[in-house]
């Protein structure tokens, strides 16, 4: 096969490697919940480990596409490759059919869809080993400039979570007052006054409260955040939807759920949501946005 034909395909798999990059790190937050959700690494790991795959991915394919040690990368490549498909057969066996990300948000695909994607990547790449590298002056200086500058562009433009928690929580605010007022009317349980309990404030249709929702269940399980009674208090709008769905993917293990009339819920949530709240004895111990929950 001519060299030009095998750098084409080193260029296709090099695209191909971006694109996966850049739609992990458009929809970072759907991909982190995704790692955390296998219950092996921290949140705090789990958002480091996200980032890490998307600069190993944007790195590799410039690396690809620049061509500058044509016989290290293939080399990395076919390891990468190698892994995912490991990892991909490994969820397919424990019958797992949740799209894996490897497209983030823009391409749903099930570990089987993306294993076949896999087996495809691979056989484009074999037929591409021998590819003569570009003569380049200083190669280790491009590969420095190009792993060093893909690390800072994917953590510049979105920074870890925990990186940021005190900020993001004083953004994060409740009206006790008008908290007290729905429990003294009669608009929230009375028994929320009462030992430890955890309130999420949500909506049916907003996406970050479900994604909160999921980091609030799996924190739970792993004994990482209050255990109390869990209350999930929907805002209700013109038209009532059924939240079993909701519920459903969340994973929380709720006590109950209600649903508390649009005017009250925006005074004590002040129009923003996801809302949490940890309560003892009716005293707020903590509250929560998205961002800051840990």
């Amino acid at each position: 096969m001519k060299q030009g034909v095998k750098y084409a395909l080193r260029v296709v798999l090099g695209v191909l490697f971006i694109f996966s990059a850049l739609a992990k790190l458009i929809s970072v937050d759907q991909f982190e919940i995704y790692i955390f959700g296998f219950r092996l690494f921290g949140l705090g790991l789990s958002y480091l480990i996200a980032r890490a795959i998307i600069v190993m991915e944007l790195a590799l394919g410039i690396l690809l596409i620049l061509n500058l040690n044509s016989q290290a990368i293939y080399v990395t490549s076919f390891l990468v490759l190698a892994f995912f498909t490991l990892f991909l057969i490994g969820l397919t066996i424990a019958g797992n059919r949740d799209s894996c990300h490897c497209f983030g948000e823009m391409m749903e695909m099930n570990p089987i869809h993306s294993l076949l994607k896999n087996i495809a990547l691979i056989v484009i790449l074999r037929l591409s080993a021998g590819l003569k590298s570009f003569r380049i002056p200083y190669k280790p200086l491009w590969h420095t400039l190009i792993i060093v500058g893909s690390i800072a562009a994917v953590f510049i433009i979105s920074p870890p979570d925990n990186w940021r928690y005190e900020q993001y929580s004083q953004s994060t605010t409740i009206s006790e007052k008008a908290l007290h007022d729905a429990l003294t009317k009669g608009l929230l349980p009375a028994d929320l006054l009462e030992g430890e309990k955890v309130v999420c404030f949500v909506s049916v249709t907003c996406q970050y409260c479900l994604m909160a929702a999921q980091k609030i269940a799996i924190l739970r399980s792993k004994e990482d955040f209050s255990n109390g009674e869990l209350t999930v208090v929907f805002g209700q709008g013109n038209i009532e939807r059924d939240p079993s769905e909701f519920l459903e993917e969340s994973g929380l293990d709720y006590e109950r759920y209600l649903f508390l009339d649009a005017s009250p819920f925006l005074r004590i949530t002040g129009g923003t949501m996801p809302l949490t709240i940890v309560l003892n004895e009716g005293k707020i111990m903590a509250k929560y946005g998205y961002r800051d929950i840990r």
